[in-house]
């Protein structure tokens, strides 16, 4: 069994300003309890719906989430036909608070 010290670390970030490779850097002690106030109502807002995240919230948005997968798991792109027959391509925003919140539990 592990011995613990009670080290604890609450971050509570203004916005988005807490970026992966500190959470990171926290775990790899192996000696502090991490807990976060994940920034989900900013995420929410940045991942806008009918077109994808301009550059610069796409680039936050990665060093929240620490991985580019983030775009993938929160959009998806099909094919319609409009009244002319000629294929549109539309994109799709799939996040839901719920699905966020299962999101960036994982892993």
């Amino acid at each position: 069994m592990r011995e613990h010290h009670g080290l604890y670390c609450f971050l509570d970030p203004f916005g988005m300003s807490v970026e992966w490779d500190v959470i990171e850097l926290v775990a790899k002690t192996k000696a502090i309890d991490l807990w976060i106030l994940f920034p989900i109502f900013a995420v929410n807002r940045m991942l806008v719906r009918g077109k994808k995240p301009p550059e610069s919230w796409k680039k936050r948005l990665t060093m929240v989430f620490g991985t580019e997968d983030w775009e993938r798991e929160f959009y998806t792109t099909h094919e319609i036909e409009d009244l002319l027959v000629k294929l549109i391509l539309k994109l799709k925003k799939l996040l839901t608070i719920e699905r966020l919140g299962s999101s960036s539990s994982a892993g």
